[in-house]
């Protein structure tokens, strides 16, 4: 005589196809919460370059002919001509989850960082850090939002 258990479970391809409804909610959410932390960021590295907060001096300039007030060390760039600002910008890839916030422009990294000759006057690494809790916060709470949401 063998002894045999047996158990049915029905309703898994159910649950499997509701468990694939919550996963999209909360990708499209996180993908949602990554792109508006990324505009934060580009919006904060602007308006910190065009408020001209500080003064370091002032320069001249001769293409075109002008006198600038550079940004005293340890400060954002004090915007010139806009062309730093201009060219700030931002990718977002959201099947990764990812975004790029930055500038093609060679300057801007020495601006941000600093060469032998000049002191940093970082732009973007402030504006990352002054919005990177915040951006944990909103996708932890997308989350949990989206799993409240698909009960």
């Amino acid at each position: 005589m063998s002894s045999r258990l047996e158990a049915r479970i029905s309703g898994v391809g159910k649950l499997l196809a509701r468990l694939g409804e919550v996963q999209n909610v909360i990708f499209s959410a996180v993908a949602t919460e990554v792109a508006a932390g990324a505009m934060a960021i580009h919006a904060d590295a602007v308006k910190s370059i065009q408020a001209k907060a500080s003064s370091g001096g002032t320069v001249k300039r001769y293409s075109p002919k002008r006198v600038q007030v550079v940004s005293a060390q340890g400060n954002p760039p004090n915007t010139d001509l806009g062309t730093l600002v201009h060219s700030i910008h931002f990718e977002i890839d959201k099947a990764n989850f990812t975004a790029v916030v930055g500038t093609n422009l060679l300057y801007g990294k020495f601006l941000e960082t600093g060469t032998g000759k000049m002191k940093a006057r970082p732009w973007l690494l402030p504006a990352f850090q002054r919005h990177s809790d915040e951006i944990r916060r909103n996708v932890s709470e997308a989350i949990r939002n989206a799993i409240r949401g698909s009960r």
